[in-house]
């Protein structure tokens, strides 16, 4: 397990507020989780040209990597195999795999930040999703 509900909207909402504070510089990119897993070779290409990095679509290609032999510890091991497969669309799973009142507690916790970041939040709660 990786902490409760109300955590998870509390780091949330701390990484991402942070995030807020650096995005208005010229070496900040805002990268959203939803457009890197729906379009991986575009964004990443455009991070890789924003930083001055040559792009290759080879990167986005499953399989083992560097990543992979350096950890040992089962957080990392995890994270290990996570960075080795392929990159799914799987922005909206929070929504199938919480119950109802979680979402609410996602929607209403979150909203604050979410908004100023362009996610589009029901104020009224599932009603609106």
């Amino acid at each position: 397990s990786f902490g409760s509900l109300d955590q998870a909207i509390e780091r949330w909402n701390m990484d991402n507020g942070a995030a807020l504070e650096v995005l208005h510089r010229p070496e900040a990119l805002h990268v959203r989780y939803e457009d890197l897993v729906t379009r991986p070779e575009q964004i990443f290409a455009h991070a890789a040209e924003f930083i001055g990095l040559p792009w290759q679509s080879s990167a986005l290609v499953a399989g083992d990597t560097a990543f992979s032999r350096e950890f040992s510890d089962a957080n990392m091991a995890l994270r290990a195999q996570q960075v080795a497969r392929a990159i799914e669309p799987r922005a909206e799973v929070w929504r199938e795999r919480l119950t109802s009142s979680q979402v609410e507690a996602v929607v209403f916790g979150t909203q604050k930040i979410a908004s100023k970041l362009g996610y589009l939040l029901p104020r009224d709660g599932l009603n609106a999703l």
